[in-house]
């Protein structure tokens, strides 16, 4: 066994493990175990990925001519600028109605605050593409509130 790549990048030494497992080369990550019990250990003397002596210069050979790839930005996201005026200056927004609603599953169940959102600067109120997650959080909720209540008329009866 030899040492092919080392560094105290953990997702560097990654992404090269993963190129070399898809290729099949068998692969061995010294310290990668000890980078989370131990995170000094994996700091000051890195990590370490061997391969076999017959399969080292192929190896090479795969790590040089594969470049990991960088993704381009997105040029504008949605979520961060109001469709209206075009502005960044922009908040994730709740109903004042369902306000102590959410306010108390916050503290229950955190999770993610919904696809609505709010330009400071216009006043805009406007749903993104992404996910709405409130809906069901409600309703779990509701179904929460409705089990306790129904249990409290029980043991009163």
């Amino acid at each position: 066994m030899r040492i092919l790549f080392e560094s105290s990048d953990y997702t560097d030494v990654l992404v090269k493990k993963a190129l070399l497992d898809q290729e099949g080369f068998l692969v061995h990550l010294d310290n990668f175990e000890a980078g989370s019990i131990m995170p000094h250990l994996a700091l000051s003397q890195g990590y370490r990925i061997w391969v076999a002596d017959d399969e080292f210069e192929q190896a090479l050979a795969l790590l040089s001519d594969k470049p990991v790839a960088v993704t381009q930005p997105v040029a504008e996201d949605q979520i961060d600028s109001c469709p209206k005026c075009g502005s960044e200056n922009v908040a994730r927004y709740r109903s004042p109605l369902w306000l102590p609603v959410f306010i108390l599953l916050d503290f229950l169940i955190p999770g993610p605050q919904g696809n609505r959102r709010k330009c400071l600067s216009c006043g805009h109120i406007y749903k993104t593409s992404d996910p709405e997650l409130t809906k069901p959080l409600v309703i779990l909720f509701i179904m929460i509130a409705a089990v306790a209540l129904f249990s409290v008329v029980v043991m009163l009866s």
